[in-house]
């Protein structure tokens, strides 16, 4: 158990390194060798709006994790400088999955899924910064 801080960042750190983004290059020449245009199988594109609302949870996650962290390990204090370029990353890799993973046919749902997702993260936070603040309908 003692171990555990230290294998999640090997996992974090192996993912992101471990999981290019494909490049632009690769996309245009699976275009261009594919005969028929009807055939090809295109991904969902996430809108912008989702885009950032899964970087900013990624960000606090990541945040509370690293605070988590250096609270239990002190010596981890130069972890702080780390965290946001490690949310970031992990948050473009996340995005990338995503959209790569999920075909055009389904992705109505699977963005409709995600704004789900996010606007509960969301109601949780807000109802918890309500209840902080002594708001009557959220004790």
């Amino acid at each position: 158990m003692k171990y555990l801080p230290f294998i999640v960042i090997a996992v974090i750190v192996a993912l992101t390194v471990f999981t290019p983004l494909p490049a632009a290059s690769e996309a245009q020449a699976e275009e261009s060798a594919a005969p028929n245009n009807a055939l090809v199988q295109t991904f969902v594109d996430l809108d912008d709006n989702v885009e950032l609302g899964i970087t900013g949870v990624v960000v606090w996650l990541v945040s509370w994790f690293v605070a988590q962290l250096i609270f239990m390990l002190p010596f981890l204090k130069f972890l702080e400088d780390f965290k946001q370029p490690l949310a970031l990353a992990l948050a473009a890799q996340l995005i990338a999955f995503i959209e790569h993973s999920v075909p055009d046919a389904f992705g109505g749902i699977a963005v409709a899924g995600v704004v789900l997702l996010l606007a509960v993260l969301a109601y949780f936070k807000i109802g918890e910064a309500l209840t902080a603040r002594g708001v009557r309908g959220f004790k």
